[in-house]
């Protein structure tokens, strides 16, 4: 693997990285650094929320293993139900057969994308409001408990001290009810785009494509950011790569049989 390449993945990752620890931080949760692993403990029942990220590739099969059942143990002694990632091209040969034989699935999965420039949105764009504190916290959770499905998820992740500088969170409302979410945190020159999600009854309308071009906006006027990146869903990612994102790096979160069994 290139150099380069293998930046950009690093980039990718380290970015996933923040958002999650920033995240776990609002809750109270743990965020802690070893040898092996970045921790973005976050506390909810949502494993997707309780996440170990790889912070090398394993050389081998067996110590990839060893490495997964670490994560176990710290999840365990959490006492939460928790995933770990690290990019797909880090897994040895046969790496996913060797995690299946030991009990670890996939619980979601993500793409790892990223631009400089944005096409222009498709759409004239709608009413975009800015949201923070608790009303960011409730809002935000609500649609993207709409949209993914999470119908807990509001008391899982109202976290209102999250939604404060230097995250940005925005909604477009039609018929005074929130329709579509988004929201960006910048750091080293880098928007990092998060939580974006549109109910059921309002997609394909270009609303996700309208708040991610004023999130972008934002980054670039008041905080100087040069590059976006993001990590999609299987349901998101043609959205962002109609806008000019491009795919570097796929990213699954895989968690214990036994964790989704208890």
């Amino acid at each position: 693997m290139g150099d380069w390449i293998g930046g950009l993945i690093q980039e990718s990752l380290d970015q996933y990285r923040m958002a999650w620890q920033l995240m776990a931080a609002a809750k109270g949760g743990i965020v802690e650094e070893d040898e092996y692993f970045s921790y973005a403990i976050a506390h909810t029942s949502y494993p997707m929320f309780n996440v170990a990220f790889f912070k090398r590739p394993p050389q081998s099969n067996e110590e990839l293993l060893h490495f997964s059942r670490l994560t176990q143990e710290k999840f365990l002694n959490a006492g939460v139900r928790g995933t770990f990632t690290l990019p797909s091209s880090w897994l040895p040969r046969e790496g996913m057969d060797a995690l299946e034989s030991a009990g670890f699935v996939i619980d979601v999965k993500t793409m790892g994308m990223r631009t400089a420039h944005l096409n222009d949105p498709l759409r004239r764009a709608p009413v975009i409001r800015p949201i923070e504190g608790d009303e960011a916290s409730s809002i935000m959770a609500a649609v993207n408990a709409e949209a993914y499905g999470f119908p807990g998820m509001h008391d899982e992740i109202a976290m209102q001290s999250f939604w404060t500088d230097p995250v940005r969170a925005y909604v477009i409302e039609e018929t005074g009810q929130p329709a579509a979410v988004g929201a960006v945190v910048t750091q080293n020159g880098i928007a990092y785009m998060m939580w974006f999600a549109t109910c059921s009854p309002f997609r394909g309308k270009g609303y996700a494509q309208a708040i991610l071009h004023r999130a972008w906006a934002d980054a670039k006027e008041q905080d100087g950011a040069k590059l976006t990146v993001l990590h999609a869903t299987s349901m998101g990612r043609p959205v962002y790569h109609k806008l000019g994102y491009t795919a570097i790096a796929e990213f699954p979160c895989f968690i214990s049989v036994d964790s989704v069994a208890t």
